[in-house]
Protein backbone atom coordinates (compact mmCIF):
# COMPACT_ATOMS: atom_id res chain seq x y z
CA UNK A 1 0.00 0.00 0.00
CA UNK A 2 1.28 3.40 -1.23
CA UNK A 3 1.34 5.84 1.99
CA UNK A 4 -0.20 8.89 0.90
CA UNK A 5 2.59 11.18 2.78
CA UNK A 6 5.97 11.05 3.06
CA UNK A 7 8.31 12.96 4.81
CA UNK A 8 12.22 12.95 5.58
CA UNK A 9 13.37 15.58 8.05
CA UNK A 10 12.99 18.68 5.75
CA UNK A 11 12.48 16.08 1.89
CA UNK A 12 8.66 16.10 1.21
CA UNK A 13 7.94 13.56 -1.08
CA UNK A 14 5.24 14.22 -3.73
CA UNK A 15 4.65 11.68 -5.75
CA UNK A 16 2.33 9.63 -3.12
CA UNK A 17 0.50 12.36 -2.44
CA UNK A 18 -0.34 12.96 -6.04
CA UNK A 19 -1.23 9.35 -6.40
CA UNK A 20 -3.53 9.27 -3.23
CA UNK A 21 -4.18 13.60 -2.65
CA UNK A 22 -5.42 13.24 0.65
CA UNK A 23 -5.76 16.40 2.57
CA UNK A 24 -2.45 15.20 4.97
CA UNK A 25 0.18 16.51 2.62
CA UNK A 26 2.82 19.19 4.00
CA UNK A 27 1.77 18.86 7.71
CA UNK A 28 5.10 17.45 9.29
CA UNK A 29 6.93 20.26 6.88
CA UNK A 30 8.63 22.55 9.43
CA UNK A 31 7.74 26.22 9.37
CA UNK A 32 10.39 28.23 7.40
CA UNK A 33 11.15 32.05 8.08
CA UNK A 34 11.45 34.76 5.60
CA UNK A 35 9.03 33.36 3.46
CA UNK A 36 7.89 35.46 0.12
CA UNK A 37 3.92 35.47 -0.90
CA UNK A 38 3.76 33.04 -3.98
CA UNK A 39 1.80 34.78 -6.73
CA UNK A 40 -1.07 33.04 -8.26
CA UNK A 41 -0.87 30.52 -10.81
CA UNK A 42 -2.29 31.71 -14.12
CA UNK A 43 -4.37 29.10 -16.27
CA UNK A 44 -2.74 28.03 -19.34
CA UNK A 45 -4.38 29.39 -22.72
CA UNK A 46 -5.00 26.10 -23.88
CA UNK A 47 -8.00 25.38 -21.17
CA UNK A 48 -11.12 23.39 -23.23
CA UNK A 49 -14.45 24.41 -23.26
CA UNK A 50 -16.68 22.79 -20.22
CA UNK A 51 -18.85 19.60 -21.13
CA UNK A 52 -22.01 20.96 -21.06
CA UNK A 53 -25.03 19.31 -19.85
CA UNK A 54 -29.08 19.64 -18.47
CA UNK A 55 -30.08 21.94 -15.95
CA UNK A 56 -27.17 24.52 -16.77
CA UNK A 57 -24.45 21.72 -15.83
CA UNK A 58 -20.78 22.43 -16.37
CA UNK A 59 -18.44 19.35 -15.90
CA UNK A 60 -14.68 20.62 -15.37
CA UNK A 61 -12.58 18.30 -14.27
CA UNK A 62 -11.41 15.99 -15.39
CA UNK A 63 -12.04 15.60 -18.93
CA UNK A 64 -10.37 14.08 -22.06
CA UNK A 65 -9.11 17.73 -24.77
CA UNK A 66 -9.11 17.45 -27.83
CA UNK A 67 -5.43 17.15 -28.03
CA UNK A 68 -6.38 13.71 -25.72
CA UNK A 69 -4.10 14.43 -22.89
CA UNK A 70 -4.31 11.85 -19.58
CA UNK A 71 -4.39 13.29 -15.91
CA UNK A 72 -1.41 12.27 -14.35
CA UNK A 73 -3.41 12.10 -10.23
CA UNK A 74 -5.05 8.36 -9.81
CA UNK A 75 -7.32 9.87 -6.87
CA UNK A 76 -8.78 13.11 -8.69
CA UNK A 77 -11.12 15.84 -7.95
CA UNK A 78 -14.41 16.35 -9.69
CA UNK A 79 -15.56 19.86 -10.29
CA UNK A 80 -18.16 20.92 -12.36
CA UNK A 81 -20.51 24.19 -12.23
CA UNK A 82 -24.40 25.52 -12.74
CA UNK A 83 -26.36 22.15 -10.93
CA UNK A 84 -27.11 20.85 -7.80
CA UNK A 85 -26.67 17.35 -7.95
CA UNK A 86 -27.73 14.48 -5.93
CA UNK A 87 -23.97 11.56 -6.86
CA UNK A 88 -21.26 11.29 -9.36
CA UNK A 89 -20.69 8.25 -10.70
CA UNK A 90 -17.35 7.06 -12.14
CA UNK A 91 -17.18 4.20 -14.78
CA UNK A 92 -14.20 2.17 -15.73
CA UNK A 93 -14.29 2.43 -19.67
CA UNK A 94 -11.38 -0.07 -20.31
CA UNK A 95 -13.50 -2.63 -18.50
CA UNK A 96 -17.14 -1.64 -18.91
CA UNK A 97 -18.35 -1.25 -15.33
CA UNK A 98 -19.23 1.00 -12.69
CA UNK A 99 -15.94 1.65 -9.88
CA UNK A 100 -17.27 4.28 -7.42
CA UNK A 101 -20.40 6.57 -6.60
CA UNK A 102 -20.18 9.46 -4.60
CA UNK A 103 -22.30 12.47 -3.04
CA UNK A 104 -21.52 15.76 -2.24
CA UNK A 105 -21.20 16.74 1.24
CA UNK A 106 -20.50 20.59 1.04
CA UNK A 107 -22.34 23.48 -0.63
CA UNK A 108 -19.46 23.33 -3.40
CA UNK A 109 -19.59 21.89 -6.66
CA UNK A 110 -16.46 19.21 -6.30
CA UNK A 111 -15.96 15.77 -4.53
CA UNK A 112 -12.24 14.70 -3.70
CA UNK A 113 -12.07 10.69 -4.81
CA UNK A 114 -10.84 8.58 -2.52
CA UNK A 115 -11.19 5.61 -3.02
CA UNK A 116 -9.37 2.58 -4.49
CA UNK A 117 -6.35 4.37 -7.27
CA UNK A 118 -7.12 4.21 -10.72
CA UNK A 119 -5.54 1.94 -13.24
CA UNK A 120 -2.97 3.72 -15.09
CA UNK A 121 -3.43 3.93 -18.74
CA UNK A 122 -7.49 2.84 -18.12
CA UNK A 123 -10.20 5.43 -19.68
CA UNK A 124 -12.68 6.56 -17.37
CA UNK A 125 -15.75 8.49 -17.45
CA UNK A 126 -17.85 10.35 -15.02
CA UNK A 127 -21.29 11.39 -14.61
CA UNK A 128 -23.74 13.98 -12.76
CA UNK A 129 -26.93 12.72 -11.78
CA UNK A 130 -29.61 15.57 -10.48
CA UNK A 131 -32.02 15.56 -7.45
CA UNK A 132 -34.41 13.25 -9.70
CA UNK A 133 -32.12 10.56 -10.64
CA UNK A 134 -31.82 11.81 -13.91
CA UNK A 135 -28.66 12.33 -15.67
CA UNK A 136 -27.08 16.17 -15.95
CA UNK A 137 -24.34 14.91 -17.66
CA UNK A 138 -20.94 12.80 -18.67
CA UNK A 139 -17.56 13.50 -19.07
CA UNK A 140 -14.38 11.71 -20.52
CA UNK A 141 -11.05 11.41 -19.22
CA UNK A 142 -7.53 9.09 -19.44
CA UNK A 143 -5.13 8.02 -16.77
CA UNK A 144 -1.82 8.14 -17.24
CA UNK A 145 0.33 5.01 -18.49
CA UNK A 146 2.76 3.97 -15.97
CA UNK A 147 5.37 5.23 -17.82
CA UNK A 148 4.39 8.59 -18.32
CA UNK A 149 3.23 9.07 -14.30
CA UNK A 150 7.22 7.64 -13.78
CA UNK A 151 8.45 10.58 -15.65
CA UNK A 152 6.15 12.93 -13.73
CA UNK A 153 7.21 11.48 -10.42
CA UNK A 154 10.79 12.15 -10.93
CA UNK A 155 10.16 16.00 -11.77
CA UNK A 156 8.00 16.35 -8.80
CA UNK A 157 10.35 14.89 -6.82
CA UNK A 158 13.50 16.66 -8.17
CA UNK A 159 11.21 20.26 -8.10
CA UNK A 160 10.41 19.68 -4.23
CA UNK A 161 13.64 18.41 -3.02
CA UNK A 162 15.28 21.84 -4.43
CA UNK A 163 12.50 23.95 -3.03
CA UNK A 164 12.90 22.14 0.76
CA UNK A 165 16.84 22.23 0.05
CA UNK A 166 16.33 26.02 -0.13
CA UNK A 167 14.13 26.31 2.66
CA UNK A 168 10.96 27.19 0.94
CA UNK A 169 7.65 27.33 2.83
CA UNK A 170 4.56 24.55 2.93
CA UNK A 171 2.65 27.45 1.12
CA UNK A 172 5.15 28.07 -1.64
CA UNK A 173 5.68 24.13 -2.31
CA UNK A 174 1.74 23.91 -2.34
CA UNK A 175 1.85 26.97 -5.26
CA UNK A 176 4.92 25.38 -7.28
CA UNK A 177 3.56 22.15 -7.35
CA UNK A 178 0.33 23.39 -8.92
CA UNK A 179 1.96 25.89 -11.20
CA UNK A 180 3.85 22.77 -11.90
CA UNK A 181 1.06 20.86 -13.58
CA UNK A 182 -0.42 24.36 -14.89
CA UNK A 183 2.93 24.96 -17.02
CA UNK A 184 2.86 21.41 -18.17
CA UNK A 185 -0.98 21.57 -19.91
CA UNK A 186 -1.75 19.43 -16.91
CA UNK A 187 -4.67 21.86 -15.44
CA UNK A 188 -6.71 19.31 -14.37
CA UNK A 189 -3.67 17.72 -11.36
CA UNK A 190 -3.29 21.25 -11.14
CA UNK A 191 -7.10 21.65 -9.63
CA UNK A 192 -6.41 18.66 -7.48
CA UNK A 193 -3.35 19.15 -6.13
CA UNK A 194 -4.98 22.97 -5.43
CA UNK A 195 -8.19 21.27 -3.71
CA UNK A 196 -5.90 19.40 -1.51
CA UNK A 197 -3.61 21.33 -0.52
CA UNK A 198 -2.44 22.19 3.48
CA UNK A 199 -2.42 24.24 4.37
CA UNK A 200 -5.41 25.15 3.02
CA UNK A 201 -4.25 28.19 0.16
CA UNK A 202 -6.69 31.61 -0.90
CA UNK A 203 -3.83 31.62 -3.54
CA UNK A 204 -4.89 28.39 -4.81
CA UNK A 205 -8.83 29.10 -4.22
CA UNK A 206 -8.10 31.36 -6.93
CA UNK A 207 -6.97 28.84 -9.21
CA UNK A 208 -9.51 26.48 -9.26
CA UNK A 209 -12.41 29.01 -9.27
CA UNK A 210 -10.50 31.36 -12.04
CA UNK A 211 -9.94 28.26 -13.88
CA UNK A 212 -13.23 26.78 -13.78
CA UNK A 213 -15.11 29.56 -14.61
CA UNK A 214 -12.66 30.00 -17.91
CA UNK A 215 -13.93 26.26 -18.59
CA UNK A 216 -17.44 27.12 -18.50
CA UNK A 217 -17.54 30.67 -19.67
CA UNK A 218 -16.95 30.08 -23.20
Amino acid sequence: MIPSFFCSRRVFRVLPLLSGLTAAWLVSLPVQTGAQTPNVPVPPQSLPIGVRGEQGACLVSPQETSAGEAIFSTRPVFVWQGATISRIELTDVTEGRVTWSGRPELPVPQIAYHSTPLTPGNAYSWTLYGQAGDVLGTAPFRVMTAEQRADVDSALNALVTRLNQEGRTPAEINVAVVDYFNNQGLWSDAITAAVNANPRSPILGRYVLTTRDRICGR
